[in-house]
């Protein structure tokens, strides 16, 4: 299945030689247990955007440093492609910024958040879980890092994840047992080494408190790999569907 990854802001210079782009996150993250699974990438932050749906088997569109609602000659284009991929039934995942900007394109809308920094470790409840997910916990710890979230979720978008920082913490669109597409606010495809090379590189950005309970919580349990099943099973059950 060929995986293409919308790359809507570069990784870090910094962690680029250890880590990649978010062609190659994805790929470390999902590969592993997906070997069937290729990954192509495209620079949309430069312009590059695929001309059709079909370009690939499904679409992941990764996070960002930048904001929907930042004025940058690629972000009206990048929502009508979203569209396009919608109306096409071609399997789509947000993650971050992709999960913002599924919501925005699609009838939702995303902000700046006044509650500030999200970062690190963050515990999430669990509802709404249709019957082809996988066996899901109560509750769900993945790493956050993200300043703005979805306020408002598209007609069509059923939360199944979310906390009282982060109401709209994890969506699925259309018919839950059978969905065009899924998106999710924290980065499932984030590890430990990951995020405390991020805080280093970013260590002005982060209000202290936020970056220094984010580092004291590394080690503690995580449920990267329960996402990537939750992925890799909505990408079975949307092709099965398709």
């Amino acid at each position: 299945m060929k995986i293409g990854v919308l790359r809507t802001g570069p990784v870090a210079d910094e962690l680029v030689e250890d880590f990649g782009e978010y062609d190659r996150v994805f790929a470390d993250y999902l590969g592993p247990s997906n070997p069937d699974f290729s990954f192509h990438g495209w620079c949309v932050y430069e312009g590059d955007l695929p001309t059709a749906p079909g370009e690939a088997d499904a679409w992941i569109i990764s996070g960002s440093k930048f904001g929907v609602y930042e004025d940058h000659d690629w972000i009206e284009p990048l929502k009508a492609f979203i569209r396009q991929v919608a109306d096409s039934q071609t399997p789509l995942i947000g993650i971050c910024f992709g999960h913002q900007i599924m919501a925005e394109a699609l009838g939702g809308r995303a902000i700046k958040f006044q509650g500030g920094w999200g970062i690190g470790r963050h515990i999430y409840q669990t509802r709404n879980m249709p019957s082809w997910m996988p066996e899901t916990p109560s509750e769900i710890a993945i790493h956050a890092i993200h300043q703005d979230q979805v306020v408002q979720r598209p007609a069509d978008a059923t939360p199944i994840a979310g906390n009282s920082f982060c109401e709209n913490a994890a969506l699925i669109y259309g018919d839950p047992e059978a969905p065009y597409a899924i998106s999710i606010q924290p980065h499932p495809e984030f590890s430990d080494e990951f995020v405390k090379d991020l805080i280093a590189v970013r260590t002005a950005t982060f209000p202290r408190h936020l970056r220094d309970q984010a580092l004291s919580d590394m080690g503690q349990p995580l449920n990267r790999e329960w996402a990537s099943d939750w992925i890799a099973q909505f990408l079975s059950v949307r092709m099965s569907n398709f």
